[in-house]
């Protein structure tokens, strides 16, 4: 916060971290004395030495040798200082104040998640292990022979010990999959999991799922390997199908060497697990495909950086083409855009496998792009906002919030912002439909009270331009935010967002 603070002050007044004095002066001398408590490991180390050295003398000296070698390392630092009037490294050094003070808070935030995550995993413990009774038998990593009382045993396997990370938009989606004895499927049950609730009962509701209890597992591993088997929820779908195809190949692989006589029933399995030697050969299976798919993607974000550094580029017929590419690549039939759900997910270290290329390309551009070129990403590239944009300009009827209300009212989304990130701790999952309309561009099952919601926003927006980009966008905050830790500042002003 420390070093964010200073770029923010210095990028604005160019007069080092003491100029123009305001409300915030206070500010440095605070988290300078806060993060002064902190002891210094070598330093510590250094003392406990010096007192364990057995006399005066040799402590001194053992003090004075550390005094010595340190200030070595420190001599630089006051001519250094003289680079700072070159201005491409004064430019520099805020670049990397402003990347080094993102990452520092990210990892800090990123703690906060585990150790809350670590508490719930504790305390659901016995619940998360549901899936394996006791007196379960383990057959290999992920699969185990379950012996019934009363009933036939049953094998089960356990996605989480495939060794495999998978993830939709909040995280993994571990599901214990149930086998008869004959190799027919018994039931799929989905595991703790940090998804968002309404995408993975949307999933689990579909037809193409119920229709796998009581399939032979040859079917479903010949279903699941469709990637279009499921519409809607895109990446929780797909995370979904890729764990259930990854499950049932580690049983096909298994019971395909271990029972190969037609009176089991293997026929079927033989043929559908050819060529799949391992369960993450079945998910790897098609990685160019992605690579493929995401050159639209990339062809999106290359024009809207060029309207954005080009200011001869930026003419209304070029801004309509964009948006319209926008709202109907990354809204309608991708369904990958920027959420909320995607600072979860990378808290928690559930980064999307290769497959999810586009995804890394939409965080990373949403993130990095305010640094460099301002909120391109809300100006062009956001589905939901271009779209609230052009209703707002097709309308011709336009009101203007008043001053107040403009000026005090983004507060709002601040507040949300800090709102979603508490939540992203205390909670297993961030209801990030509760917090974002860009869902309902995505075919699926929305309930019908966010698609009331949703209505209402996008009706707002016709009158009042960027209704809800400007109050209550929390993406949009958390842009306004990195775009005030721009290492260099321009002269004009940037498009209103």
């Amino acid at each position: 916060m420390l070093l964010l603070q200073y770029v923010r002050r210095s990028a604005a007044h160019c007069a080092g971290p003491c100029a123009a004095p305001s409300r915030w002066t206070a500010v440095p001398f605070v988290l300078g004395m806060a993060t002064g408590v902190n002891f210094c490991p070598p330093f510590a180390a250094a003392i406990a030495t010096a007192i364990n050295a057995g006399t005066v003398l040799r402590g001194m000296s053992y003090f004075a040798a550390f005094f010595v070698g340190t200030t070595i390392y420190l001599i630089p630092v006051p001519f250094v200082g003289l680079l700072s009037r070159w201005r491409p490294v004064a430019a520099l050094g805020r670049l990397a104040g402003a990347l080094i003070g993102i990452a520092y808070l990210f990892h800090a935030f990123s703690g906060f998640v585990h150790v809350a995550d670590q508490a719930r995993e504790r305390a659901t413990r016995e619940q998360d292990g549901a899936a394996l009774p006791a007196g379960a038998q383990r057959i290999t990593d992920a699969l185990f022979f379950v012996a019934r009382t009363g009933g036939q045993p049953r094998y089960v396997v356990d996605s989480r010990h495939l060794g495999m990370r998978i993830t939709g938009y909040g995280g993994e989606t571990p599901l214990a999959l149930w086998l008869e004895t004959n190799l027919v499927v018994d039931r799929i049950e989905i595991l703790a999991h940090h998804e968002t609730p309404g995408f993975v009962e949307y999933v689990t509701n579909t037809a193409w799922w119920s229709s796998w209890a009581g399939a032979p597992l040859g079917d479903l591993i010949t279903g699941a390997q469709k990637p279009d088997a499921v519409a809607g929820a895109t990446a929780t779908a797909g995370s979904m199908r890729r764990t259930l195809l990854a499950a049932a190949g580690e049983a096909g692989r298994v019971f395909h060497r271990a029972l190969p006589g037609p009176e089991h029933g293997t026929g079927a399995l033989a043929s559908a697990s050819a060529g799949m030697p391992s369960a993450r050969a079945a998910v790897k299976r098609d990685l160019v495909t992605p690579f493929v798919k995401a050159v639209p993607v990339a062809l999106l974000l290359a024009c809207a950086t060029l309207v954005a550094v080009i200011p001869r580029l930026s003419v209304a017929w070029v801004r309509w083409v964009i948006w319209g590419f926008s709202i109907v690549l990354l809204g309608v039939y991708r369904a990958d855009y920027f959420t909320v759900s995607m600072i979860a997910a990378s808290a928690r270290g559930a980064w999307p496998g290769p497959e999810r290329i586009v995804w890394y390309m939409v965080f990373f551009y949403a993130l990095v792009s305010p640094l460099f070129i301002g909120r391109t990403y809300c100006r062009y590239v956001c589905p939901f906002g271009v779209l609230t944009e052009a209703l707002g300009r097709i309308v011709p009827v336009n009101l203007a919030l008043p001053g107040p209300v403009a000026r005090h009212g983004r507060v709002v989304k601040y507040a949300l912002l800090c709102t979603a990130a508490v939540l992203m701790v205390l909670a297993p999952w961030i209801p990030a439909g509760r917090f974002e309309p860009f869902h309902a561009l995505s075919p699926g099952g929305q309930p019908r009270a966010y698609m009331a919601f949703v209505a209402a926003v996008v009706l707002a927006s016709c009158f009042l331009k960027r209704f809800w980009c400007s109050l209550f966008c929390v993406d949009g905050a958390l842009f306004e935010f990195i775009h005030s830790v721009r290492p260099v500042r321009g002269e004009g002003k940037e498009e209103a967002s």
